[in-house]
């Protein structure tokens, strides 16, 4: 299953990486699909359109997509025995929270090094094609078009 957004370009420069509000709403997206069909491929694509048509695919691997299905296993099977899953739904949140973070801490920042702790921090305008970091839970890959 694959999820598009638009990041449309700015002042003529690519707005192109995914933030880390994009990884937050993709690890909850994540797991909506995964307490349904645990059997799905999930990926998320940022897209630009304009002169230069630009896709990205991100997502995630490793622990991050461990941990995510592991909180979808047990949502369905608490809702098949007709249990409470606020617990379950409060863990997830705050797993997302956490995929939200730590994308930023061990991932974008060496991807798109922008302060966003200032009040002048500008969107990450780093091309995607040139995005070597390695994560063992997190991926960007550039679909040229």
């Amino acid at each position: 299953m694959i999820f598009f957004h638009n990041h449309p370009a700015e002042g003529g420069r690519a707005a192109m990486f995914p933030s880390y509000d994009d990884f937050g709403v993709a690890g909850f997206l994540s797991f909506m699909v995964y307490r349904e069909n645990p059997s799905l491929a999930v990926e998320f694509r940022a897209v630009q359109l304009g002169k230069e048509r630009t896709i990205v695919s991100y997502g995630f691997k490793g622990t991050a997509l461990k941990d995510i299905k592991k909180v979808a296993l047990e949502y369905r099977n608490a809702t098949a025995r007709k249990a409470d899953v606020a617990v379950i739904e409060k863990r997830q949140s705050l797993l997302d929270y956490h995929l939200a973070q730590d994308s930023f801490n061990d991932y974008l920042q060496y991807a798109c090094p922008v302060d966003l702790a200032r009040n002048d921090a500008e969107v990450c305008r780093t091309h995607p094609q040139y995005f070597i970091w390695p994560s063992d839970r997190f991926f960007i890959h550039y679909r040229p078009q």
